[in-house]
C-alpha cells in the first residue's frame, strides 16, 4: 500500500437485477445479447473485485442494494462470498451498509469471510481499520462508550456506518451517522481519516425521480466532521458536496435505457491531511447510450445512412477503449428535412439497415429504437401567421406552449370537458396507478401536436397562400 489511504467506493450493485422489460421482449433483444444483458451486473461484480486486487486499496466499501431479492438470491449472495473470500485473502477490508433493496431483514443467516462487516440497521456503529504488513484487518465496532477500549496503534482509517432495517426507510439516517461521528470525534487520534458510509436520498436534486428512502441534506453531512461521505441509492455518479468530499458512486451497470453512460466505481485517496482524492473507474462491460442526431435539410437516404453508421462506429470504438463490451443505443432524428415524412413511415425499415451493418460478436452494438424527432420543411412562424386552419390550430398551441405550469395544467387536465382531464378523471386509470403528465412532459405533448398537425395538415408548399382558407 502507498503512502496516502487507498478506498473503493461501489454501490448499487443490483446483482440479479430482473431486467422486466427484457424479460417481457422489450427492444427487441437477440438472445444472445438478451443472455449478456441479463449477466451483466454479475460481470460488472467480477471487474469491481479484480480491480480491487489490482489497485490493493485498504478497505472497499459498499453503499446499499448489493442485489435484489427478487432475481435469484442465492446466486446472488453466493457471487458476494465469492468476491470477498478473494479480498480477505488478499488483506483487503470489506465494509456494507443494506439498502432499501436488500435491507436487512430479509437477509438470510449467513456467514461472511472475517474481514467483512456488515453495519446493524438498529445503531450506528463505528469499525477501525488496521494495517499491518499491508494487510487491512477490520478491528472491533466501538460507541461513545466503548471507543476508549479501542487501540488505535494501527488503525489507518475509520468507517462509521447505519443499513436500512426495512425497504421503506424514513429515518434520517445521514444525520444519525453524523451524530454519531460528532460523538466519538475525539475519541480517534488526529491525522485518521473517518469516513461516513450510508445508503440515502440527499437533498430534492439528488432524490428527483426517486422513492424518499432515507431523505437528508447537505447541511446534515456536514455536520458529522467526516473527510468523506461514500453514498448510495442514486445510480447517477454525482459530487454531492466537496466540504466534505460526498459522492454518489452510481450504480456499477446500468439497468435500462434512462441510465446512460459510463458506470463503475471510485477509488478514493486520502493524503496525511486528509484530503480525499477521487478517480473514477469504468467497470460496466455494457452502457446504454442515447445518440442525438440533426438530420440536414437536404440530405438524402444512402447520405443519412452513411453518416449514422459513421456516428454509432465513432462512439463504440470509443467506449472500446474503456473495455466496453457492448453499446444498447437509441437513436433520436432531430432537425428540418425533406425526408421528414419517409422516415415517420420507414424508421423500422432504416433501424433494421443499420443493425445489419454494425457489430455483433463478442464486441456489439444494438439498436433498441430510434426516435423520429424531426421537423417537415416549413417556416412554422410564417404558417402560424397566415389565416388557414393550420395557422390557427398552430397559434392555439403556441399560447399554450407560453403559458406557466398551473395554467397549462388548467388548460389541458383540470377540465373535465378536455380529452386529457376527461381520461385523467377516469376511475380505471385511478386503479392502475396512472398518474397525469407533470409540466414538463405536457409541454412535450404540444411538441408532438405541432408536429402531427404539420403532417396532416401541410402538404409541404412553400407558399403559405396556398394553403385554403377557411
Amino acid at each position: 500500500m502507498s503512502d496516502h489511504i487507498s478506498i473503493i467506493h461501489a454501490a448499487d450493485l443490483h446483482l440479479g437485477a430482473p431486467f422486466k422489460g427484457i424479460a417481457q421482449g422489450e427492444g427487441g433483444f437477440p438472445a444472445d445479447i438478451k443472455k449478456r444483458l441479463l449477466k451483466a451486473t454479475a460481470d460488472s461484480w467480477s471487474r469491481l473485485i479484480n480491480l480491487c486486487l489490482v489497485e490493493k486499496p485498504l478497505a472497499l466499501l459498499l453503499a446499499g442494494d448489493l442485489y435484489n431479492p427478487e432475481g435469484n438470491g442465492l446466486s446472488s449472495l453466493n457471487l458476494l462470498q465469492d468476491g470477498f473470500t478473494r479480498l480477505t485473502a488478499a488483506g483487503i477490508a470489506v465494509l456494507v451498509v443494506h439498502g432499501n433493496h436488500d435491507p436487512a431483514e430479509i437477509i438470510p443467516p449467513w456467514s461472511w469471510p472475517e474481514n467483512v462487516y456488515i453495519f446493524d440497521s438498529q445503531k450506528t456503529s463505528s469499525i477501525p481499520i488496521n494495517c499491518k504488513h499491508n494487510q487491512a484487518a477490520i478491528g472491533p465496532a466501538f460507541d461513545q462508550h466503548t471507543a476508549s477500549e479501542i487501540d488505535f496503534t494501527h488503525c489507518k482509517l475509520v468507517v462509521h456506518g447505519l443499513s436500512h432495517q426495512h425497504d421503506r426507510v424514513s429515518d434520517n439516517l445521514a444525520q444519525k451517522v453524523a451524530k454519531h461521528s460528532l460523538a466519538v470525534r475525539e475519541m480517534i487520534p488526529t491525522g485518521i481519516p473517518c469516513v461516513g458510509l450510508v445508503h440515502c436520498a440527499v437533498g430534492e436534486k439528488a432524490s428527483k425521480g426517486e422513492m424518499p428512502y432515507a431523505p437528508c441534506t447537505i447541511s446534515d453531512l456536514r455536520e458529522g466532521g467526516l473527510d468523506y461521505w461514500a453514498l448510495g441509492h442514486i445510480h447517477k455518479r454525482n459530487l454531492v458536496a466537496d466540504k466534505p468530499v460526498a459522492y454518489y458512486s452510481g450504480n456499477l451497470q446500468g439497468l435500462h435505457i434512462k441510465e446512460t453512460g459510463p458506470k463503475g466505481c471510485l477509488q478514493v485517496w486520502f493524503d496525511p491531511l486528509k484530503n480525499a482524492g477521487v478517480k473514477f473507474h469504468c467497470l460496466a462491460p455494457l452502457e446504454w447510450l442515447n445518440i442525438n442526431f440533426e438530420v440536414k435539410q437536404n440530405s438524402s437516404i444512402d447520405q443519412l445512412q452513411a453518416e449514422l453508421l459513421k456516428e454509432i462506429k465513432a462512439r463504440f470504438n470509443e467506449r472500446r477503449l474503456a473495455k466496453v463490451e457492448g453499446l444498447i443505443i437509441r437513436l433520436i432524428l432531430t432537425g428540418r428535412s425533406n425526408m421528414h415524412s419517409w422516415l415517420h413511415k420507414n424508421a423500422s425499415q432504416l433501424q433494421a439497415e443499420l443493425q445489419a451493418q454494425l457489430p455483433n460478436n463478442s464486441e456489439f452494438v444494438w439498436i433498441k429504437d430510434m426516435l423520429i424527432e424531426t421537423a417537415p420543411m416549413a417556416d412554422v412562424n410564417q404558417l402560424m401567421a397566415a389565416n388557414t386552419l393550420l395557422g390557427e390550430v398552430l397559434r392555439e398551441i403556441s399560447k399554450a406552449e407560453h403559458m406557466d405550469e398551473a395554467m397549462l395544467k388548467q388548460l389541458l387536465l383540470n377540465t373535465p370537458q378536455t380529452p386529457l382531464g376527461h381520461l385523467y378523471e377516469s376511475g380505471l386509470l385511478k386503479k392502475l396507478g396512472l398518474s397525469a403528465p407533470d409540466y414538463q412532459e405536457l409541454k412535450l405533448l404540444l411538441q408532438e401536436a405541432t408536429l402531427n398537425c404539420l403532417d396532416l395538415l401541410h402538404d409541404n408548399k412553400e407558399n403559405p397562400s396556398d394553403l385554403p382558407e377557411y
